[in-house]
């Protein structure tokens, strides 16, 4: 797949962190483009027809169900092979260890370092 054509997914019901992801990927992470689900039904339909390189959930929305989509996602053969990593406000360790523990490939908290969060990105899609 081309540069040009990789995809990120990003799951989250908050129209400000949507909003800041937009402004993100336009100006820092043109080469990739930013696929948006509102909720977990559309963003594993999106995921399933799209197959991104990296798909991120803002896990705030709703909190009982908060890693549902992830076996649904591991268990797809055409998504059960992307990293998937979770964004959240909750910083508390236990909250990570179950965030990662559930199979998050990463538990990113905010309020988000961009820097870091671009590096990252790069880093786990290999550009």
């Amino acid at each position: 797949m081309e540069q040009d054509q990789m995809n990120v997914l990003y799951i989250g019901s908050e129209r400000i962190n949507l909003a800041l992801m937009r402004s993100l990927f336009r100006k820092k992470l043109t080469d990739l483009t930013l696929l948006e689900a509102e909720d977990t039904a559309k963003g594993i339909e999106i995921a399933r027809a799209h197959q991104p390189v990296l798909i991120m959930i803002d896990i705030e929305f709703p909190v009982e169900h908060k890693y549902d989509i992830l076996p649904v996602l591991q268990s797809c053969p055409d998504t059960c092979g992307i990293p998937v990593w979770a964004i959240s406000a909750c910083a508390f360790n236990d909250e990570i260890a179950k965030g990662i523990q559930a199979g998050f490939n990463r538990y990113i908290t905010k309020p988000i370092d961009l820097e870091q969060f671009i590096q990252r990105i790069r880093m786990d899609i290999a550009i």
